[in-house]
């Protein structure tokens, strides 16, 4: 009886550390972007899909995209006419794209492939507790099952993480939100992510976290600063302007 309970309590203690702190998770979302293309005699949009990848083991984390619309536009060139004027829209042709590599053994955190002109890869060190200027709203829903809260960047980010699934850094390497990105938005570049599924595999290859980019010769940056100084909530704002 006491080597059952001895069990029971083993497999209950192992079922809450998965459940709060996942030791690899495995993402894929869509990506949606709207571009205005200005094209002679007014402003055209044109909407891109691409799918963003990202890796969790232990405590590296990698964050990729993959531009889904190549296939539509394989040379990366996109023709837009108005009123018999062709313009010539160039996309970024690179099959990777805006990638994230986080080491929080190291405190290494490498970056680039946010355009075809931008190289090399550059490695910053971080601090352990770096974390972008969130706010933690108090609202919140369920998307697809998952209970997510929602968190605000001034007007760069609105994210809506999932608490229960225990991350540090998250998709397009935002830093301190703690949990697993579900949705979100980012009005500077017109983009929308969803997730679309996830999974918690046993072991994820090393090599996944080695991209052949990082053989390359890479530029070294010095200490990347993310102290994330404490936001107010418009609930906490107003609470204050009750108090006076």
């Amino acid at each position: 009886m006491f080597q059952l309970k001895r069990v029971s309590l083993l497999f209950l203690l192992l079922l809450i550390n998965w459940g709060t702190s996942a030791q690899n998770i495995k993402a894929i979302y869509r990506i949606e972007k709207e571009i205005n293309i200005n094209g002679g005699n007014g402003n055209k949009s044109l909407s891109l899909s691409l799918t963003g990848h990202y890796y969790k083991s232990g405590n590296k984390y990698i964050y990729w995209e993959t531009p889904d619309y190549l296939a539509k536009y394989p040379d990366g060139k996109v023709s837009i006419s108005n009123d018999n004027v062709f313009n010539i829209y160039t996309l970024n042709p690179d099959t990777i794209q805006k990638l994230y590599y986080h080491d929080y053994d190291s405190l290494i955190v490498r970056m680039g492939l946010f355009s075809e002109y931008q190289r090399p890869i550059t490695e910053f060190k971080f601090e352990a507790d770096a974390s972008l200027p969130w706010v933690f709203e108090t609202d919140t829903k369920v998307i697809n099952g998952l209970k997510c809260q929602l968190a605000t960047w001034s007007n760069q980010w609105r994210v809506w993480f999932c608490p229960d699934i225990s991350v540090k850094t998250s998709l397009h390497g935002l830093q301190g939100l703690p949990g697993l990105v579900v949705e979100a938005d980012c009005p500077p570049t017109n983009a929308h992510y969803t997730l679309l599924n996830y999974d918690m595999p046993t072991m994820i290859q090393e090599a996944v976290f080695n991209p052949a980019v990082f053989k390359q010769p890479m530029v070294k940056g010095g200490l990347l600063k993310r102290k994330a100084i404490p936001v107010k909530t418009k609930q906490e704002k107003q609470a204050e302007l009750l108090k006076q």
